[in-house]
């Protein structure tokens, strides 16, 4: 009897396509959480600098002393970014947190170490009083 020939499976339209390259499902997941988690690390250190330096402007529009700056700038950034990177940790993401967590340290120590970043000087200058 005729046997029905069966066309070769196409990957797509054109006629010398390549077969696409397909991660396994879990290198997947884990690449996608491991960019989650880039993002959410940068996002917790830039807001964290960005409401401490708010903070060092207000202290210095109070006018304290150059240690009580510091202290609030270093508290408010620790516990700002700490609020952010809870999130992935509750929510039980562990790529994430381990991912945001590596990122966010890194990230800080690059602006403080490597830039020389400091609190009050960098942005205000020396203190008016």
């Amino acid at each position: 009897m005729y046997t029905r020939r069966r066309r070769p499976k196409r990957h797509s339209w054109r006629a010398r396509a390549r077969p696409r390259l397909e991660l396994p499902f879990s290198a997947r997941i884990m690449l996608i959480e491991g960019i989650y988690g880039a993002i959410v690390g940068g996002l917790a250190v830039g807001v964290g600098l960005l409401i401490g330096e708010f903070g060092v402007w207000a202290a210095i529009l109070w006018m304290l002393s150059a240690e009580s700056i510091m202290r609030l700038f270093y508290g408010l950034m620790v516990l700002i970014s700490g609020l952010i990177l809870s999130i992935p940790i509750a929510q039980r993401r562990r790529v994430r947190s381990v991912v945001a967590i590596i990122v966010a340290v890194s990230l800080w120590l690059l602006i403080s170490k490597h830039y020389g970043f400091h609190p009050i000087y960098s942005l205000f200058g020396p203190l008016p009083y």
